[in-house]
């Protein structure tokens, strides 16, 4: 039925809005919404992710969602740090984007994160984590590799999107 499969198409962009505003404020795990999107891209027919795509996010959302729940309940819930890093990657896919490839949107997305990280380090609060000391590097890649999948993965869901809507605009960059 087409009202169904627009109504999903509906739903999967509100899932990758969802990811957006959850990478500032992990309620709800980023990436889990950034993953549903791309399953709901597939059903709704729009566009077909591949089942190498889902299955490989799949086995990312499933061990950054391992690692998250290992982390102790303070550093998970914590959200030091996510503006400057959801941020620098949303910009950094972005200009990924701009390239109409799988892995520059990537690149983009973990380059953005990385400068979010080091402009936050640069600030009063991100000091406090005392750069290259164990609480660092307890709290930065605990919070870094779940942005950089979450915006990978929407990366990969606005790039689908534009291959099968704008193919002129995705050639024409390749």
């Amino acid at each position: 039925n087409l009202y169904e499969k627009m109504t999903l198409f509906i739903i999967a962009v509100l899932m990758a809005v969802a990811a957006i505003a959850a990478s500032y404020r992990p309620y709800v795990p980023a990436y889990l919404p950034a993953y549903a999107a791309l399953w709901l891209l597939k059903w709704s027919g729009a566009v077909n992710p591949g089942t190498w795509i889902l299955t490989s996010w799949g086995m990312a959302t499933a061990v950054v969602l391992i690692a998250d729940m290992a982390q102790p309940r303070m550093v998970s819930k914590a959200t030091n740090g996510l503006a400057h890093m959801a941020t620098g990657a949303l910009a950094g896919t972005m200009a990924g984007l701009c390239t109409a490839t799988y892995v520059w949107t990537a690149v983009g997305a973990a380059l953005g994160t990385a400068i979010g990280v080091a402009a936050y380090i640069r600030t009063p609060s991100g000091a406090a984590l005392g750069f290259a000391s164990p609480r660092f590097f307890r709290y930065i890649p605990a919070k870094f590799f779940p942005i950089v999948v979450t915006y990978c993965m929407l990366g990969i869901f606005a790039l689908l999107i534009i291959m099968a809507y704008a193919p002129a605009y995705a050639l024409n960059q390749m």
